[in-house]
């Protein structure tokens, strides 16, 4: 059970807005009443309650409109019924002489707020988003609390100030990469972002993302883009290339750097030249549900119009394949993998969703026998919730697959997956 301090004092009123998908439905129970609310086309909820004498267990359902559920169990007490330590006089005048927020001392990040509010939380990578943390004041028009994190971890967050979201205006470190808008960002000393994905200029001459046009069945006609690494066009008559194909593709390229990755690879002699082809959904929440009708697309339309297009570049064949996505495109990309065995070898995702429609590809994952021809690669962030890839990474070991599993001090973002995304290219395609 996770505890929660709300910033109200006993018997006061508290409340809380969060977004959800449509038709959602959440059941609660907080002190003895239950309470059930469906989320409507504005695509959030709200929740009001009294801050309690005492501790309080709330139990929350979750019912997604796919069907999938879930359930969480919560520890609640007022602001004014937690014993808190004094903080030193010294601790709290370097804090507020410091020259940016959060301070951080002896492996400690002491995120801080200088201003007047009635309330001060703290949300991030840390909480899973949940408004859980609250800053205790501990000077006049200073709000302060400390958070332990590894010494070489990497975390996105925000404050809510009066209820209100917003970045950290005492902290310049700022990053708008996609997952939850424009949020602050607090590194830890010892942490290290990716070695590869240089920020080098780009000369005219370099070959540049082309776009081809696929036509589909279920989806029309649909662009997708192409990048061939320019070490191929220096070797004259170079050998065909095998072929990445990367789900959120116009992420990859503008987030997580993938052509400058792959270039510093190629050039680093750590792998040898391959394609990357670039798919994006129209419809991410139903395209990227692990859906079959996606599946068939990359696998049945994609795949075959970029061979035939580029038939003298790339090789064919499954173990001269491979795919890739994160998040909700990481479990897409390995459902592609499993329901089209004959097309790819190579199955990667990053931060996987693997609760998706009740864990329906893991239950796939399970039924593999070992003797199918397939090499992982998994990766996760410990601030995201770790145990349902370990588990897998677990499970197709104990298969025999050969599995690349890593895990990163830093949260359910972009930077994150840049960060990692030459592990998941050597893996997949050495």
């Amino acid at each position: 059970d996770e505890e929660i301090v709300l910033p109200t004092k006993a018997g006061e009123p508290f409340s809380f807005t969060r977004a959800a998908p449509k038709g959602t439905k959440i059941g609660y129970k907080y002190q003895g009443k239950t309470k059930f609310i469906e989320v409507g086309a504005e695509a959030k909820f709200t929740v009001n309650v009294v801050s309690p004498e005492k501790e309080e267990t709330v139990a929350v359902g979750i019912a997604a409109p796919d069907g999938s559920t879930a359930f969480e169990r919560v520890r609640v007490k007022s602001a004014d019924k937690v014993a808190r330590k004094k903080m030193p006089f010294d601790l709290i005048r370097r804090i507020a002489n410091s020259k940016a927020s959060p301070y951080l001392t002896d492996g400690k990040a002491y995120f801080y707020y200088a201003g007047e509010a009635k309330s001060v939380m703290l949300a991030g990578d840390f909480t899973n988003w949940a408004p859980r943390i609250q800053l205790e004041k501990v000077d006049d028009g200073l709000f302060v609390k400390r958070v332990d994190l590894d010494n070489s971890a990497r975390a996105e967050y925000k404050l809510i100030i009066d209820g209100k979201w917003m970045i950290d205006p005492g902290n310049p470190q700022k990053i708008d990469n996609g997952v939850g808008g424009e949020n602050s960002i607090v590194e830890m000393p010892d942490y290290e972002p990716g070695k590869w994905g240089s920020e080098v200029k780009r000369s005219p001459l370099d070959p540049k993302i082309s776009e081809m046009e696929v036509t589909s069945d279920k989806y029309g006609t649909r662009k997708i883009k192409i990048y061939i690494p320019s070490e191929y066009f220096k070797r004259g008559i170079a050998p065909k290339l095998p072929v990445l194909y990367m789900l959120d593709g116009s992420e990859y390229i503008s987030r997580a750097k993938a052509v400058q990755v792959l270039e510093d690879l190629v050039a680093a002699k750590k792998v040898e030249p391959f394609m990357l082809v670039f798919t994006d959904p129209v419809d991410r929440q139903k395209e990227y549900w692990a859906s079959d009708e996606y599946a068939d697309y990359i696998a049945k339309e994609v795949v075959p119009a970029v061979e035939k297009k580029y038939f003298t570049t790339i090789k064919t064949g499954r173990e001269n394949r491979a795919v890739l996505g994160a998040s909700l495109g990481g479990i897409t990309s390995i459902w592609i993998g499993l329901r089209h065995p004959d097309k790819f070898k190579n199955i990667g995702g990053q931060s996987s969703s693997f609760w998706v429609d009740n864990e329906r590809v893991v239950k796939a994952l399970r039924r593999l026998n070992g003797d199918e021809k397939f090499n992982f690669y998994l990766d996760d962030g410990i601030f995201e919730g770790v145990k349902d890839t370990r588990r897998v990474n677990v499970m197709l070991r104990g298969k025999g697959f050969p599995v690349k599993y890593i895990e990163g001090k830093d949260g359910h973002n972009w930077t994150s997956w840049r960060d990692r995304l030459g592990d998941a290219f050597i893996t997949l395609m050495k």
